[in-house]
């Protein structure tokens, strides 16, 4: 699950945080966007059996905003249509799937939700990103 959310948030995040240095046409981001949502609902609902109750029940949620979102994207001309139609749906998916990480915590070897990095979206594989500066200060970096 923690792949396909961090899938999911990079394509998502080119329209929300950051616009993307190489702008697609609308066809091939929808592409994207549907492979994204389709890949997470796939884990989600593969998965959801398999946890307790509370957890199940944020992953019900998670799937139901990932399906509501699927039936408006097919029907967008353009990624802003999508943004304003969509941005309530992904925040309470996004919210659900927060709580169900919350949940499980620690006890997996890796964490149900995406990496923060993948919130740059686009930028974080842009040939413009800069690599972090020299550490110089002499302390080692744990």
């Amino acid at each position: 699950m923690h792949k396909a959310a961090n899938a999911f948030q990079t394509v998502t995040a080119g329209f929300l945080y950051a616009p993307d240095p190489q702008p697609q046409p609308w066809p091939k981001r929808r592409a994207q966007l549907l492979r994204a949502t389709n890949e997470l609902d796939f884990v989600v609902l593969a998965s959801t059996p398999k946890f307790p109750p509370r957890v199940r029940h944020y992953l019900t949620k998670v799937h139901k905003n990932l399906t509501l979102g699927r039936r408006k994207i097919v029907h967008e001309r353009d990624g802003v249509g999508f943004l304003n139609r969509t941005s309530g749906l992904l925040a309470k998916g996004q919210l659900a799937f927060g709580y169900a990480g919350d949940l499980i915590g620690h006890q997996c070897r890796v964490p149900l939700s995406a990496d923060t990095e993948t919130m740059l979206g686009p930028l974080a594989t842009s040939p413009t990103t800069r690599p972090a500066a020299p550490n110089t200060s002499g302390h080692r970096k744990h």
